[in-house]
């Protein structure tokens, strides 16, 4: 696509566990696909190998 800068990396995911305590996780994302204040993640997989990967 023309007009989007593309990177690779990790994005930080935040959320709440259980206890109600904040939570950080690192997950892997293949492609992020910016223009402008515009991010789009893209996730490319030949299978899925489970519901955790799933996720």
């Amino acid at each position: 696509m023309h007009g989007l800068g593309v990177d690779v990396g990790e994005v930080t995911k935040y959320g709440r566990d259980a206890r109600g305590r904040q939570s950080r996780s690192r997950l892997e994302v293949d492609f992020v696909c910016n223009r402008g204040s515009e991010r789009v993640y893209v996730q490319s997989a030949y299978t899925i190998p489970n519901q955790e990967k799933l996720e």
